[in-house]
């Protein structure tokens, strides 16, 4: 512990005792204010289908900014054709709306949540209809601990801690969509000492679409010693 004087507290902490001392937790990434995670860095979008990735979620350590090349316009409709239907293929104008949505180069962006932690994929990507996007934040661990990872999304989701799946909801295997709040998947992980990753696949079936997500202990309490941010920490 390191201790200093004759420093000017200039944080107007009214509620401290002059002479006093006051401890500062000094450590990597930023403290939340809300008990869900509020910011992320947002990839996409790409086709929903969940049986194609389009990065290594074992590899992919990204930060706001870095590109990802989308592949070929041939690749993006293999991946579509196999959950959309030849008939809604043609009334939906895939040949033509396929590249148009989903073509070209991505980058990662740094997107605060709205109102109630919640990250309104519709308002930035717009209501592409079979579209997916990643959502990806590094979270700090003082301790190895079991959390529960409690996932709202609207529609379907698929989420890796670590690399590892730990969920899997797929909307294109459902008979229908999933509204937001409808109800959680909520799974259990494990968080290394140090750094760690949490990285979600958030589906859309057609409209809106969008996440809540949050990290608990075992009693599905909010551990308010995680730290999170955006930048990749093992540059």
């Amino acid at each position: 512990m390191l201790k200093i004087t004759g420093v000017k507290d200039l944080s107007n902490n009214r509620n401290a005792t002059k002479g006093e001392p006051v401890r500062y937790l000094c450590k990597p990434g930023k403290s939340q204010r809300s008990d869900f995670i509020e910011r992320w860095a947002v990839l996409g979008q790409f086709p929903s289908n969940l049986k194609v990735e389009y990065i290594k979620p074992r590899k992919s350590h990204p930060s706001p900014g870095d590109e990802v090349e989308s592949p070929s316009s041939d690749e993006l409709k293999k991946a579509l054709k196999a959950i959309i239907s030849e008939e809604d293929w043609v009334e939906g104008k895939w040949d033509a709306e396929a590249d148009n949505h989903f073509l070209g180069v991505k980058r990662w962006q740094a997107v605060t949540c709205d109102a109630a932690c919640v990250l309104n994929v519709a308002k930035r990507h717009g209501q592409t209809p079979r579209a997916s996007v990643y959502a990806h934040t590094y979270v700090f661990s003082e301790k190895e601990q079991d959390v529960i990872v409690r996932l709202d999304t609207n529609d379907g989701q698929r989420a890796w801690l670590n690399g590892k799946v730990i969920s899997t909801d797929d909307v294109n295997v459902r008979s229908k969509g999933r509204g937001i709040h409808d109800y959680t998947n909520e799974v259990p992980g494990k968080l290394k000492r140090g750094w760690n990753q949490l990285l979600v696949r958030v589906q859309n079936r057609f409209g809106h679409w969008m996440m809540v997500a949050q990290i608990t202990d075992r009693e599905r309490q909010p551990i308010r010693e995680l730290t999170y941010q955006l930048e990749n920490p093992f540059k």
